[in-house]
């Protein structure tokens, strides 16, 4: 029983871990996104009428692997910061 206890305690900390550290990622990505639309007002008036592609490249420019990007936490901490 203990064995289980210790595994499951792993594991749930293991989870809260990978959402919180994609969640800074998507946070970090997002006021990149915020930078460029404040310095430039075409990048504002483009990135209203394209959200999704500016994210898209957004996320590939920060180069970020697949299992930070396929996170939910990064997404919602990433508009929540644009």
């Amino acid at each position: 029983m203990r064995f289980i206890n210790a595994v499951l305690r792993t594991a749930i900390f293991l989870v809260i871990a990978y959402l919180a550290v994609t969640a800074y990622f998507g946070f970090r990505v997002g006021r990149e996104i915020e930078k460029a639309k404040t310095k430039n007002v075409l990048v504002n008036v483009a990135a209203d009428l394209g959200r999704a592609y500016v994210e898209q490249a957004a996320v590939k420019v920060a180069n970020l692997p697949a299992y930070v990007t396929d996170s939910p936490t990064f997404w919602w901490a990433m508009r929540a910061t644009e």
